[in-house]
């Protein structure tokens, strides 16, 4: 296991390396690579160039080598797969019966559910590494804690699953998973320094530095929505008012279309529709076809995404910002303005130097990808 871990991060490696990187004597790692070669675990590279002496042969993982476990637990579903070495899907399974909920009983059908995934996937579990699972909501992966679920539990959710599976587990907040998701597997490129913003019922970031997440002192860094950006503005879910979720979120553009239906005159076939129909995607549609109410809660919302954006970057200083959500479904809707604020806003010395991106995962991988690489960037440490 130790061999494989370091393989799965250092990459190849010869027998002297493995030696002296595991404080294992040659003869020892010499027998375990020979038992790994045997089971296709490893694979041998062949030998490669030195300054003098006998060329070392070189040994690499296979694909096959190893797996990892990714969960997404959600408000209204849970997504489950398994990934290889590259991060490629092996298999997949999606539960849509299932409502998230802090008891026992959905406790159990969490972990039942992953129980018979593992079960029926046909992987050799001792190949499995760990399991990483996110969740919406405050959670410290250092504690293994949920701060919104499961809280009655005197042990962690991740002692309570690690015994019940027999893995490694990690428990991850969603949208720092799908930060990670989208650094090893979407279109960041070379980018090393990211923030990724979450625009759905809510609003959340998830920030990379030198390509590790950041988690800050208390381990809940990002809570990014809760930022105060109107003195005693909207009422808050936190109980404080002016956040800025109260305002960029799927359910904060839908509290602008009101409030400007309330104070503008133009027609909007917004208006016809009931405040319990309402939703994000009714305000796109009628955005698409030129409303005015639409346009300006898209323009309103933008130009308050900017403007908290800019100071984000002045604080962070990020190569890329890239959104995902329902929200950022709206494509130039939502984007242009946001960009145009950000910029606007922006501290010269940063203006022109921060790329605003759509995600690069498409469909909801994201989180679960990141969950898997997480666990696997976790198990090899």
């Amino acid at each position: 296991r130790n061999i494989i871990a370091h393989m799965a991060i250092a990459g190849d490696s010869t027998l002297a390396d493995l030696a002296k990187k595991l404080h294992i004597s040659i003869p020892t790692v010499t027998k375990l690579v020979e038992e790994l070669l045997a089971e296709n675990i490893i694979a041998d590279r062949g030998k490669i160039e030195t300054s003098g002496g006998r060329r070392p042969n070189v040994y690499g993982l296979t694909n096959s080598a190893i797996y990892f476990a990714g969960i997404e637990v959600s408000r209204d579903q849970i997504v489950l797969v398994i990934t290889d070495l590259q991060n490629n899907i092996i298999q997949s399974e999606r539960k849509s019966d299932f409502a998230l909920d802090d008891t026992d009983e959905c406790l159990e059908t969490i972990c039942s559910t992953i129980e018979n995934f593992l079960a029926g996937s046909g992987i050799d579990r001792t190949k499995l590494l760990g399991i990483g699972v996110c969740m919406a909501g405050r959670v410290n992966p250092k504690t293994g804690r949920s701060y919104k679920y499961f809280t009655h539990k005197e042990q962690s959710l991740s002692e309570i699953m690690e015994k019940r599976f027999g893995h490694r587990v990690l428990i991850e907040n969603d949208t720092r998973a799908r930060c990670y998701g989208e650094y090893v597997k979407g279109c960041t490129g070379q980018e090393k320094n990211i923030i990724y913003l979450n625009l759905g019922r809510g609003v959340a970031i998830g920030i990379i530095i030198d390509g590790k997440l950041y988690y800050g002192r208390s381990g809940f860094a990002g809570e990014f929505g809760h930022v105060i950006v109107e003195r005693d503005g909207r009422e808050c879910g936190c109980g404080r008012k002016g956040c800025l979720e109260t305002y960029v979120s799927a359910t904060g553009i839908k509290r602008t279309a009101f409030e400007l239906m309330a104070k503008m005159s133009a027609p909007s076939k917004l208006r016809d529709i009931a405040f319990g129909d309402f939703d994000a995607s009714m305000i796109s549609a009628a955005a698409e076809q030129g409303d005015p109410i639409a346009l300006e809660a898209f323009r309103f919302t933008g130009e308050m995404l900017g403007r908290a954006l800019a100071d984000v970057v002045t604080v962070t200083s990020p190569e890329a910002i890239f959104l995902f959500g329902g929200l950022s479904k709206a494509g130039k809707l939502i984007f242009e303005p946001t960009q145009w604020y950000m910029e606007e806003n922006m501290l010269f010395v940063f203006k022109n130097k921060v790329k605003l991106l759509p995600s690069g995962i498409q469909g909801k991988n994201a989180a679960i990808l990141g969950a898997s690489a997480l666990i696997w960037q976790e198990a090899a440490k």
